[in-house]
C-alpha cells in the first residue's frame, strides 16, 4: 500500500500504528522499506499495549542499515528512566492490557476507544463485560453500515455497543449519536445501514441525503451570547478570544460550561496523580491466644499475661528462672 501510493502521489506519508495485536511492529518495519517518509513511536516506558512500539527497539532495528536513524540509545534510555517514573503516578488511569490482545484483530478496536470502552464498563461495575462488548462491537459496525472506526464515530460504535451488552437487550436503548448515523447526520456510509433500525430513528421521516451541514441554521451568534450570560451569572471568567470557549460549549454541550468553571481545578474531573502505586493492605495477623506465660529476660524471669487480642494486661516479676527455657504457667 505504502510504495503503491508513493508511487501515485508526490505527498509526505506517516504512518501511525497502534501496538495493541502485536503486528505494529511488523508494519513499521515494511512501511519503512517499502518507502514510508515517518512513523510513531512511543518511547520504551510508555510503549506497547493502547500506545506505539517502542522507539528504542526500532532504533535499534534499523541500526546500521540504509534506514539507520541515527538517534543514540543511550541518550533514549535516559528518557526512557525519567518516564518510567512519571508513569508511576499514573498507575489509577492505567488500562486491564498487559500485552499483546488478539481479540482486537477480530473487534478492530483501535488503541484510543479500546481505553474509553475500558472506563465505561469501570464506571458501571461491569468490567467482566469487557469480552461481550468485544464480540459486539463488530455487530453494531455493520448495522451501521461499517462506519470507519475512527473519531468520533469509534466512539459511537463502541457506546452502542456498551449499551447493547448492558441492558441485555440489542438497541434497547439507541444513543443520539447512533441515532444520528443512522439518519445519515453523519453522511453516507460504506454500505446501507440496517432497514429496521433506521426505520425506527426515523418514525416516518426521511434520512439526509445532501451534505448534514447544509442544513443547520446559523447558531454561533445565539450560542455566543447565552455561554456569556452563563458565564456572567456564574462568575466564570472566559478566555481573551471568548471564541474559543463558545466553542467548547458548543462541541460539548454536557460537560464543556463545568470545564469553564473548573479551568485551573482538574481534581474536578479526574482524580490527582498518586506517587506510587496503590499497595495492598497487609492481611491482618490472626490474634495471639489469651494466656499467662513466664518469659526470661536477660537472667530476670517475669509473669506475662496475655489477653485475648494478643495485648499485654499485666506484667509481674516472677521467681529468678532456675533454666533459661521459657516455661509456660498454667492458664487460670
Amino acid at each position: 500500500l505504502v510504495s503503491e501510493i508513493k508511487k501515485r502521489f508526490e505527498v509526505r506519508l506517516h504512518l501511525h500504528c497502534h501496538a495493541t495485536t502485536g503486528m505494529a511492529e511488523m508494519a513499521l518495519l515494511k512501511a519503512i522499506e517499502a518507502g514510508v517518509d515517518g512513523v510513531d513511536t512511543a518511547i520504551s516506558s510508555m510503549s506497547a499495549t493502547y500506545g506505539h512500539p517502542a522507539t528504542e527497539a526500532l532504533v535499534a532495528t534499523l541500526a546500521g542499515t540504509e534506514h539507520d536513524t541515527g538517534l543514540d540509545i543511550l541518550k533514549l534510555e535516559n528518557i526512557a528512566a525519567y518516564f518510567r517514573e512519571v508513569r508511576k503516578k499514573y498507575h489509577a488511569f492505567e488500562g486491564q492490557l498487559k500485552g499483546y490482545d488478539s481479540r482486537i484483530l477480530v473487534a478492530q478496536v483501535p488503541g484510543g476507544m479500546l481505553t474509553n470502552l475500558e472506563s465505561q464498563l469501570k464506571q458501571q461495575n461491569a468490567a467482566d463485560k469487557l469480552d461481550q462488548v468485544l464480540a459486539e462491537i463488530p455487530r453494531v459496525r455493520e448495522d451501521l453500515g461499517f462506519i470507519p472506526l475512527v473519531t468520533p464515530t469509534s466512539q459511537i460504535v463502541g457506546t452502542q455497543a456498551v449499551l447493547n451488552v448492558l441492558t441485555g437487550e440489542r438497541y434497547k436503548t439507541i444513543a443520539k449519536e447512533t441515532a444520528g448515523i443512522l439518519k445519515g447526520e453523519y453522511g453516507h456510509t460504506p454500505v446501507p445501514v440496517n432497514a429496521a433500525l433506521q426505520a425506527r430513528v426515523l418514525e416516518g421521516g426521511a434520512p439526509v441525503t445532501c451534505r448534514p451541514a447544509d442544513l443547520l441554521k446559523p447558531e454561533l451568534a445565539e450560542l455566543e451570547a447565552d455561554v456569556r450570560r452563563q458565564a456572567q451569572e456564574k462568575g466564570i471568567t472566559l478566555a481573551g478570544n471568548a471564541i474559543d470557549d463558545v466553542l467548547t460549549v458548543a462541541l460539548f454541550p454536557q460537560i464543556g460550561l463545568k470545564f469553564l468553571e473548573n479551568r485551573n481545578n482538574p481534581a474536578a474531573f479526574e482524580p490527582l496523580p498518586q506517587a506510587e502505586a496503590a499497595q495492598p493492605v497487609a492481611k491482618a495477623e490472626k490474634p495471639a491466644a489469651s494466656g499467662i506465660y513466664t518469659v526470661e529476660v536477660e537472667g530476670k524471669a517475669f509473669v506475662v499475661k496475655v489477653s485475648d487480642g494478643g495485648d499485654i494486661s499485666q506484667l509481674t516479676a516472677a521467681v529468678p528462672a532456675a533454666s533459661s527455657a521459657p516455661v509456660q504457667a498454667a492458664a487460670p
